[in-house]
């Protein structure tokens, strides 16, 4: 009997420290729904402004949930473009398929219209071969 008494002191023990360890440090409490995804899908236009001059930008954005896919152009080059935006309004893409270099970058959206951020436009394959880092800036024209 005294086995019994001893052997339920320490499962009493073992469950008191497991349920313990559970807990996360912010209560413990059930964690609340994700935060929403802003719908960036739309007409975006704006400037790339870099060392070599402004040119104008803009993207045409299709959405899915955090997925971004349409085109983007920079002054007279167009190119196919994916990327992601995240509940904090984090926009990353990068084009494929281009013939005449890349531009990728990241953009944060400061409104629900205004997206402000930096870029790198390669036009490795182009005539002028150019590799140019700027900021960009764009406002949605047309929401989707």
């Amino acid at each position: 009997m005294c086995e019994r008494a001893v052997l339920r002191y320490v499962l009493c023990a073992v469950l008191l420290l497991a349920s313990a360890s559970c807990n996360d440090g912010d209560g413990g409490g059930p964690t609340g729904p994700p935060a929403p995804i802003p719908r960036i899908a739309g007409i975006w236009s704006g400037i790339f402004s870099s060392d070599s001059g402004d040119s104008v930008a803009i993207f045409d954005l299709q959405q899915t949930g955090g997925n971004i896919s349409g085109v983007v152009s920079v002054g007279a080059i167009v190119w196919s473009l994916e990327g992601e935006v995240n509940a904090q309004g984090f926009f990353q893409w990068r084009t494929r398929g281009a013939t005449c270099g890349s531009f990728h970058g990241d953009a944060v959206l400061t409104t629900a219209t205004h997206l402000e951020g930096d870029a790198q436009l390669d036009r490795f394959f182009c005539l002028e071969g150019q590799r140019l880092q700027g900021d960009l800036d764009l406002n949605r024209e047309t929401a989707r």
